[in-house]
């Protein structure tokens, strides 16, 4: 068993193979999953000089702290059915993960189809994918708005694209949209028959939704506003097609601003699992991390990485001003307090805060100033993650 790069040649072999594997895979018929390969960013697992297994990296930035840390979303992790078992796609991951983080990469992320895997891995839950379900005659209350709209019957990349990283940099872990995201997220889009409103005020302030009309029901992909008045415009623009359709469901980031503004109590929220996200590497992402302004301590804390010996340890962390240094240490001292880098990864994204990460026996505070620094220095954030980005 080999662990190499990809080579051109090997695109056909290997996406039969994933071909094979994900048969479900939505974007599969329309040819985009196979846009996806990029042999500089794929690693494949060969044997008896066949492909047996292999993955594609898809390297992204994402919103985390005051600024932008390098993320590796990992796609299309796959092994052959006669290869299972075995533990190579262990091996492959153990090794991408080493990769990661010689390339300065500060996380990384994946959709995946089984969690105790990837957790023993270091991975750990970290998004969720929400979706509010209604009648549109709930969004009655709207159909007063008055705005200028647009509807665009393929997704305008340069009306979107700044509109979109302005409103997702304030989300912890959202993917920033380069130009090569977003033009793979336009022809996925595209081909699955989305259209584009796109709204502006008397202000300026602009507004988005990417939908689909199917059936009785509508459904919005991303919605992006500006203020109150732009988020109540397209809702009233999705309220004027109540003689045709009968249902909205609106994915959204998890924030509850869209359903708070109802005032018809008849919704239904979905929550259900989303992507996964795991430190590559510990010192960077403690130190790029954003914190309370107000809290000046120093702590020592014990993490557990099986799979990286350069974040598992005893690290001396000094919190000054909203800025963190952080030290690994090979004293023989003190701890106070303890976690693994699942919990970790967890926290400090801000998809869990360091008080429920505690409550949960996730973490160890093993002095008052563990339990203080924990508590205090790691509140829970809004994390998002569109998956077609």
């Amino acid at each position: 068993m080999n662990i190499r790069k990809a080579r051109a040649k090997d695109k056909d072999e290997f996406m039969k193979l994933a071909s094979y594997s994900f048969s479900e895979n939505p974007h599969a018929d329309s040819g985009i999953w196979w846009d996806l390969f990029d042999a500089k960013q794929t690693t494949v697992i060969e044997e008896d000089g066949k492909i047996v297994g292999g993955y594609i990296l898809i390297p992204h930035e994402i919103s985390y702290g005051n600024d932008l840390a390098k993320m590796g979303g990992v796609s299309t992790v796959v092994v052959h059915p006669s290869c299972r078992g075995r533990g190579y796609a262990k091996k492959m991951l153990s090794k991408m993960i080493e990769d990661l983080n010689e390339e300065g990469y500060v996380f990384t992320a994946l959709g995946a189809f089984l969690f105790s895997f990837y957790r023993s891995l270091g991975w750990e839950l970290s998004y969720d994918s929400y979706s509010l379900k209604t009648d549109i005659y709930a969004l009655e209350e709207f159909s007063g708005e008055g705005h200028s709209f647009d509807i665009h019957y393929e997704v305008p990349l340069d009306l979107i694209s700044e509109a979109g990283n302005k409103y997702f940099s304030k989300i912890s872990g959202a993917v920033v949209r380069s130009k090569d995201i977003l033009k793979r997220a336009k022809k996925m889009y595209d081909s699955m028959k989305y259209m584009t409103c796109t709204a502006k005020n008397d202000n300026g302030n602009f507004g988005y939704m990417i939908y689909k009309m199917n059936g009785d029901v509508i459904t919005v992909d991303e919605l992006v506003w500006e203020d109150a008045s732009t988020l109540k415009a397209l809702l009233s623009f999705v309220y004027r097609h109540n003689s045709q359709r009968e249902r909205i469901v609106i994915n959204t980031p998890s924030d509850k601003m869209i359903y708070m503004l109802l005032s018809e109590p008849d919704r239904q929220v979905n929550i259900k699992a989303g992507m996964m996200n795991r430190i590559i590497n510990v010192k960077k992402a403690f130190e790029m991390g954003a914190y309370p302004k107000n809290i000046n301590t120093s702590v020592v804390l014990e993490v557990e990485d099986k799979q990286a010996d350069w974040n598992n340890g005893i690290w001396e962390l000094q919190l000054s001003s909203g800025n963190m240094t952080a030290i690994k240490s090979d004293k023989d001292i003190k701890t106070d307090a303890k976690m693994s880098i699942q919990a970790l990864s967890q926290m400090i994204l801000g998809y869990a805060s360091g008080e429920n990460i505690l409550k949960l026996n996730k973490a160890q505070a093993l002095t008052e100033s563990g339990q203080e620094f924990i508590t205090q220095a790691f509140k829970e954030k809004l994390t998002y993650m569109n998956e077609r980005f």
